[in-house]
């Protein structure tokens, strides 16, 4: 029985959908599904037997075709793509969390220094009402700074969390190319590749699609297409992905709502666990011949 758990988060990776998202109980009950599948996709990744009795036919029907030198070499570029961005992303992306609490901390130092006695930023309205002029004046400047640094953290944040999504997507790629034989044969062939694309085929290989009506093309390797490394989850989790990377693009959200930043950052950590497990299964298949 497959792990990964359907829920209304999945259901469409279109921009609007992630309209549903810009509350915070919103966005941490998605986060928490999120998590969930992720766990689910790591811990089946290892059961590699019946995927690698499939790759192989796939191989073999490319070799047929002369097309499996191609795949091989657009794998390479992908890999070598993805590893570039995963490098860039260990280089500062905890330089950058630590580096803004280490500002937000600096900040609140310097307030309760200039004031003389401890004080909580944000201050609350009924309390700033009691300071005095030249205190209230030293809390503004305190809170400016501390929105500037936030608008700054963000900015940069998301760019790496976009940069962390294609690592990813060169991943989903690679694995889709591994195991569904249209989507192996666009690949080899130097296709433009779309989300959507990505996504149907980590559905379908998830046996998510056929749940849903929309079957499979006809295709030579229908029969050994099932798999107990959980499709499922990781077609889940390219959609979780996708959204995260569409709000740093088209909303406010992360502006507005600084305390969900500790929450993104598992996007990196859970999506670098994914994309690890990933590896092993393409070390795994890369390693064997046709037949």
């Amino acid at each position: 029985m497959r792990g990964a758990l359907q829920n209304t988060f999945t259901n469409t990776i279109r921009p609007a959908s992630i309209s549903r998202l810009l509350e915070s109980a919103v966005f941490s009950d998605f986060m928490k599904y999120f998590r969930r599948d992720c766990r689910v996709f790591v811990a089946t990744h290892d059961k590699v037997n019946t995927f690698l009795k499939h790759y192989k036919i796939i191989q073999k029907e490319l070799r047929s075709r002369k097309l499996s030198s191609d795949l091989i070499r657009r794998i390479s570029f992908h890999l070598k793509l993805r590893d570039y961005k995963i490098s860039a992303l260990e280089e500062y992306l905890s330089v950058l969390y630590d580096g803004y609490s280490r500002r937000i901390q600096e900040i609140h130092d310097d307030l309760v220094r200039d004031i003389g006695r401890g004080i909580t930023i944000p201050v609350e309205k009924h309390e700033f009402e009691r300071l005095a002029e030249e205190e209230k004046e030293l809390v503004l400047k305190a809170e400016e700074r501390i929105q500037s640094s936030h608008i700054q953290f963000v900015g940069i944040i998301g760019g790496l969390i976009n940069l962390m999504f294609f690592a990813f997507e060169s991943s989903c790629k690679v694995s889709c190319s591994l195991s569904c034989w249209s989507f192996a044969v666009l690949f080899a062939k130097n296709r433009i590749i779309q989300h959507d694309t990505i996504w149907k085929a980590l559905r379908r290989l998830g046996k998510i699609e056929e749940r849903t009506s929309t079957r499979c093309v006809a295709c030579l390797m229908d029969k050994s297409c099932d798999f107990e490394i959980d499709f499922e989850s990781l077609a889940n989790i390219y959609c979780y992905a996708i959204k995260i990377r569409m709000l740093t693009d088209y909303e406010d959200f992360f502006y507005e709502n600084p305390k969900v930043w500790y929450q993104v950052e598992e996007y990196f950590k859970k999506l670098r666990d994914v994309i690890d497990s990933q590896k092993v299964i393409e070390t795994k298949c890369l390693e064997v011949k046709a037949t």
